[in-house]
């Protein structure tokens, strides 16, 4: 909305404070010797503007839509007023016609969208510059009349205003150029000489008028294309008729055409910069250019270099979403125990354009894993995200790896022995330093060709190490490393990228490995790498089962579940996840084992009394049949308590000791788990004889205790007295209570 353009009058003059200004100054009487009042002239460069019918347009001085304000102030004396301010205000503040901008557009606001646009005024006061005072009046999206007022205030606070009026109509169809149009083909474009990758792109220009018509050939050239800033390398342009060269002039076809120019690359790479030009007085370049209609546009030239690669594809992305299984992709397939998933590399170069016919070779390892590591407590991939370093499920790796950069050896200073590891020739050695940081040129992966003579802490590789170009890189033993080999799965080893930089292959592996950790690398030509932390997924759309649906408020009942994927294979290393509440538990591990099952013990004698039934998810993915419920039923309130006191138990002469028990029970005599009871003991009865009658135990006279699963609190009352002296015992449980007198 055009409205949102508008800056609110803060740091300029109100409007309706504006407009109570007069051109008589200050008020009180008139006096024969009061001084002349100072006069304003306004003027603009244009008093009739044409609407502009695409919306907020960045204001131009060659617009057909704006206008110069110009104002000039005369003191009393008939004198120009050199310094000072003149406000100007569009009046009553028809926004939808046009509004008031600063000369030179200094101050900018930032739309909904993130588009920074200059800032529209309803009133500026703008400072006096060589006696005059400017402003620009931009038309905006409603035809109409805009009333411009300047007020200038002297030094004595007398006033004057001027008006004058800006007609918005609607623009005219001139069939002469105000605006030029492009669309660019044939991109990504490359340097020149590459094979197989386009070196040529092509520029459709189109040409319009103030109404927004297209404009037709008029049998000229219409546009000057020029080469501007450096021709990378010798970049040519290709005009109409075949001219070449980095001017060339070219010309519309049809009644409603577009002009073309071809861009054939240099021999360098960057940003090409063209200058294209019409001429807005008669549409023709031919015979010299009047009124220069402009657009610079910028074609960008890649050298073809692979800068980086990453991982892609539903397979991938369910890995990064910590999702266990993922959808079959075009390709995947089902077969005998296997599951074979497409895995895709996008390949791009340093300025993002994808990299087509770039050969990229790929590889895996998934063991030796550490003992007991699989299934995993909870799968995760082996290179989480974020993560600096290899995962401990690999049993060969460190942190302390040093590739010599640019030859072919590794060292590493973790104290791990290759030779006892069991390293070999075509075992694969991956780098994984911080993607981040300053050692990330080190990332990626070589085949070992051999250990290292006489020693037990280094390998040679079959290819070698690329030289770090990043700065800040630091030499030494700082690079986390592992070494493994592929024992489970495979993957296909080289793919050529496609168009668009794609290069895809396949990852097979057993579905007795599912959520079995893996790495996975990718290789360009030039060296340039790629690993992704990976695990064997399922196939989305799998089921978990419960031996267990409901349970009952204070119970401890045993339950097993069951996570399959869709084609019902156990999915071991599932964490499964719960969302308990209401004082319920769980006892022992919820993560699934080899079969894809775990069992635990659902608590819950923590569920106070008189809780209403609830429901407690289990899930462990987001499919309609990855998650169960289990009910838990409303745990009953007390109804009824029954108290019961043992006989008397003599710790010495004076004094003796009793057990008092509380059953607490439903209105269907059923044990209520978790009720807090109050056991209380008044002062006894004594009959005069010592020792005298008293509770000594607890010594408050009341102590609180919850039943247990069967309903019961018991509590020991220890007191003081003789044979003639009468105790009781009360338990309240809720609003019920029972009471029972004892002898000594």
């Amino acid at each position: 909305m055009l409205s949102n353009y508008i800056r609110p009058l803060g740091r300029v003059m109100g409007l309706a404070a504006v407009m109570s200004l007069t051109a008589c100054g200050g008020g009180g009487g008139t006096s024969l010797t009061q001084s002349k009042p100072p006069s304003i002239t306004l003027s603009a460069t244009s008093y009739s503007l044409q609407v502009q019918n695409t919306g907020y347009v960045y204001p131009d001085q060659s617009s057909l839509s704006n206008a110069r304000i110009m104002a000039t102030a005369v003191d009393n004396k008939g004198n120009t007023v050199p310094s000072g301010q003149i406000t100007f205000t569009v009046s009553g503040g028809q926004t939808s016609v046009g509004a008031l901008y600063e000369s030179d557009f200094k101050t900018k606001v930032t739309d909904s969208n993130g588009v920074e646009h200059p800032a529209a005024f309803w009133g500026l006061p703008v400072d006096i510059s060589g006696g005059m005072a400017q402003c620009v009046f931009q038309a905006h999206t409603q035809t109409g009349t805009a009333n411009i007022v300047a007020t200038y205030t002297d030094a004595n606070g007398q006033s004057t205003q001027q008006t004058i009026q800006i007609n918005v109509v609607s623009p005219v169809n001139t069939g002469l150029p105000t605006s030029i149009f492009t669309s660019i083909a044939g991109l990504p474009t490359y340097v020149a000489g590459q094979q197989g990758r386009n070196s040529q792109s092509t520029v459709s220009i189109g040409l319009y008028d103030p109404a927004n018509q297209a404009i037709a050939s008029n049998g000229s050239n219409n546009i000057k294309a020029q080469i501007i800033g450096g021709d990378l390398g010798g970049a040519m342009l290709v005009g109409a008729g075949g001219q070449t060269g980095q001017t060339v002039n070219t010309t519309l076809t049809g009644s409603s055409g577009l002009a073309q120019i071809s861009v054939n690359s240099g021999t360098e790479s960057g940003l090409l910069s063209i200058q294209l030009t019409a001429d807005g007085a008669d549409n023709n370049v031919d015979n010299g250019i009047q009124k220069p209609v402009v657009k610079d546009i910028t074609i960008p030239i890649s050298d073809g270099r692979v800068a980086s690669l990453s991982f892609g594809g539903p397979f991938i992305n369910a890995i990064k979403n910590n999702q266990s299984s993922a959808t079959l992709a075009t390709g995947d397939a089902i077969d005998q125990g296997t599951y074979s998933r497409a895995i895709s590399v996008v390949v791009q170069d340093a300025n993002g354009n994808p990299v087509p016919n770039s050969v990229v070779r790929f590889g895996l390892i998934d063991s030796p894993l550490t003992a007991g590591s699989y299934p995993d407590p909870g799968f995760s991939p082996a290179l989480p995200t974020g993560s600096s370093g290899p995962s401990v499920t690999f049993a060969i790796q460190g942190s302390k790896g040093n590739p010599v950069e640019g030859g072919n050896q590794f060292t590493e200073a973790d104290g791990v022995n290759l030779v006892t590891k069991g390293v070999r020739g075509l075992d694969r050695l991956i780098l994984v330093p911080d993607e981040q940081g300053t050692q990330r040129d080190t990332l990626g992966s070589r085949i070992i060709a051999n250990l290292i003579p006489g020693s037990s802490t280094g390998v040679t590789t079959t290819s070698n190490f690329l030289n770090p170009v990043t700065p800040g890189y630091i030499d030494g033993n700082n690079i986390p490393w592992v070494i493994g080999r592929a024992q489970y799965g495979n993957i296909g080893t080289t793919a050529t990228t496609d168009s668009n930089g794609v290069a895809t292959t396949f990852i097979t592996y057993p579905v007795s490995r599912l959520n079995q950790p893996a790495i996975l690398t990718a290789e360009a030509d030039d060296g340039v790498s790629s690993v992704f932390g990976a695990y064997y997924v399922g196939v989305a759309g799998g089921t978990l089962t419960s031996s267990v649906t409901s349970v009952s408020a204070g119970s401890s009942t045993s339950v097993t579940m069951c996570a399959t994927d869709a084609n019902n294979v156990p999915l071991p290393g599932e964490n499964i996840q719960a969302g308990l509440s209401d004082g319920a538990t769980i006892s022992g591990s919820t993560t699934t084992g080899a079969n894809g099952c775990a069992s635990f013990t659902l608590n819950t004698t923590g569920v106070p009394p008189g809780t209403a039934q609830f429901d407690i998810p289990f899930t462990v993915g987001t499919g309609a049949n990855q998650t169960v419920k289990i009910s838990v039923a409303a745990a009953q309130t007390a109804a009824n308590i029954a108290l019961t006191i043992s006989g008397a138990t003599v710790t010495d002469p004076t004094h003796n000791a009793r057990t008092v028990t509380a059953i607490v029970t439903d209105t269907n005599g059923n044990p209520v788990p978790g009720q807090t009871v109050v056991f209380s003991f008044p002062a006894p009865t004594d009959d005069g004889s010592a020792p005298s009658a008293a509770i000594t135990n607890p010594s408050s006279g009341t102590a609180s205790v919850t039943t247990d699963s069967a309903g019961k609190a018991a509590i020991t009352v220890d007191y003081t007295g003789n044979v003639g002296d009468t105790y009781s015992a009360t338990a309240t449980a809720g609003a019920n209570s029972a009471t029972q007198p004892f002898p000594y």
